[in-house]
């Protein structure tokens, strides 16, 4: 399952944000909040289902720091648009 995830979801992975696109075909670095969220519950799920089968080799941790990347990004996203909320 880890190559399925890896070729599918983490290496569309942005580098800098952590976010992944909507599509991965285009040229488009546009990402959305929910196509990200799910595609990081993909992979902690992952990383759980091999926590839990102690048959890592360092794919937990690539798993789990991926997820968390993502999420961070996210936040991160979000604090840069918080005065147009205020504002709103």
């Amino acid at each position: 399952f880890f190559s399925a995830v890896r070729f599918t979801l983490l290496d569309h992975q942005s580098p800098t944000t952590g976010l992944f696109p909507t599509k991965s075909q285009s040229k488009s670095n546009a990402a959305k909040v929910r196509d990200s969220l799910y595609c990081a519950a993909a992979v902690w799920a992952l990383s759980l289902a091999y926590r839990r089968s102690d048959d890592d080799k360092g794919r937990i941790h690539e798993l789990e720091h991926s997820a968390v990347k993502c999420l961070r990004g996210i936040l991160y996203c979000y604090m840069r648009q918080s005065l147009k909320v205020s504002a709103f």
